[in-house]
């Protein structure tokens, strides 16, 4: 019985504050709680707060706070702008209690909303200006008082937050960026380009070569998760073997997660923005053209086989690279009868390192005078690239026929 004479004064109470409907109320930010009723006119009025919308404009961004007050049987949808509906405070413990008399009971504000059993809720505005009208959700006893007001709040965090910019150069949108944390929105801007900084040793970048060159006047928190559909981009290695390499301190840096080769999509991750490259690793190798203990020269008709070895070293284990699929300057490896590849494993310059031998199938074209470099290009067994350079020096017929004569005399 107290609970419900406490029930009926407050409702008493809240006919001493009636208000005129519709009529606009100004809501100063910072100025504390504000009242708000619905139903003091049953069955005319509505559930609609009788006050009309709540206005205030900020420079700055604001928390809304919404909480019911007495009993706990209240929840309420809140709108801006008149139909925009910015979301609902929770529900009250009211809802699955029955008997009035086991209802809790506050008589202010701050008590309510630091109590999880009344419905309140905080709402993030941006800045600008606001209109704020209250739609009972719960209302078992069709009418009532609850508060509301308006605060500067800090800047928001945007947790996750993502961010797809749009390509400068082609207009596409093969960059998603993730920010753990936005703390201030500001623009991202992506401009794709043909040259930057030289790819680092060791690697090379897909062709087209493309630079993705990424900023933001956004504020946030590192990490920035980072995916780039490479999509378009041609690449001879084993896809799951790409890299995507970042420009920190005058250097790149890879920051690859993972690579998925069916969507064609490398991920990453960074805690600042700026130049990226997709590139495969490749194996740099040394060579020598028809090496030493052979004449280093072809004559100008071209025939025959043309001897390269490739040197193995600490760093390259020759035994790992596949003869049948070597190119040197487009021509291939010679075939022996028995259809395998002709090559040789043997330590040439005696250093400890067995290296590769390989015979290459000479043009028939007949080859320009001069010293010639002649490019070496492959793969290893598990499809990462091998490249190569080497020179030679192109005589003509006739010196090859007089330094034959000088030998013979």
């Amino acid at each position: 019985m107290k609970r419900i004479v406490a029930l009926t004064l407050a409702i008493g109470l809240m006919a001493t504050f009636a208000t005129t409907a519709n009529a606009e109320w100004p809501v100063t930010v910072g100025g504390g709680w504000y009242d708000f009723f619905w139903g003091l006119d049953y069955p005319n009025d509505d559930s609609w707060n009788d006050e009309g919308p709540f206005t205030f404009t900020s420079s700055s961004w604001t928390v809304l706070t919404v909480t019911d007050v007495f009993f706990p049987i209240d929840q309420f949808a809140v709108y801006d702008a008149g139909d925009i509906l910015i979301g609902t405070t929770s529900v009250p413990i009211g809802t699955s209690i029955s008997n009035w008399e086991d209802l809790p009971y506050v008589e202010t504000y701050n008590e309510a909303v630091s109590n999880p059993d009344w419905s309140s809720g905080t709402f993030l505005l941006a800045p600008g200006e606001h209109a704020i009208t209250i739609l009972t959700c719960l209302d078992p006893t069709l009418c009532g008082m609850a508060g509301l007001r308006v605060d500067v709040s800090e800047s928001p965090v945007y947790t996750d937050y993502q961010v797809i910019p749009v390509d400068a150069t082609t207009g596409t949108t093969p960059v998603t960026l993730i920010f753990s944390e936005m703390l201030q929105l500001g623009e991202t801007s992506l401009v794709t380009s043909p040259s930057g900084p030289a790819c680092p040793t060791g690697f090379r970048m897909g062709v087209p070569a493309t630079y993705y060159n990424l900023s933001t006047a956004a504020t946030y928190t590192p990490p920035i998760g980072i995916a780039i559909a490479y999509a378009g981009t041609a690449f001879s290695g084993p896809q799951a073997n790409l890299r995507l390499l970042h420009w920190e301190n005058d250097g790149w840096v890879d920051c690859t997660l993972v690579v998925d080769p069916d969507s064609q999509t490398i991920f990453g991750q960074v805690n600042s923005l700026s130049s990226f490259i997709i590139v495969e690793p490749v194996l740099h190798v040394e060579i020598d053209v028809r090496p030493e203990g052979r004449h280093h020269g072809f004559y100008q008709r071209g025939c025959g086989t043309i001897p390269v070895v490739i040197f193995g070293s600490v760093d390259v284990d020759v035994t790992k690279i596949n003869p049948a699929g070597l190119r040197l300057s487009g021509m291939g490896v010679a075939i022996k009868r028995n259809g395998k590849p002709q090559y040789c494993l043997e330590d040439v310059n005696r250093d400890g390192y067995r290296d590769l031998v390989c015979y290459f199938v000479d043009r028939l074209a007949p080859w320009p005078f001069g010293i010639r470099t002649l490019l070496l290009t492959g793969n290893l067994t598990d499809g990462t690239p091998v490249e190569g350079a080497g020179e030679i020096r192109v005589f003509s017929s006739f010196h090859h026929w007089w330094m034959w004569f000088w030998y013979r005399r």
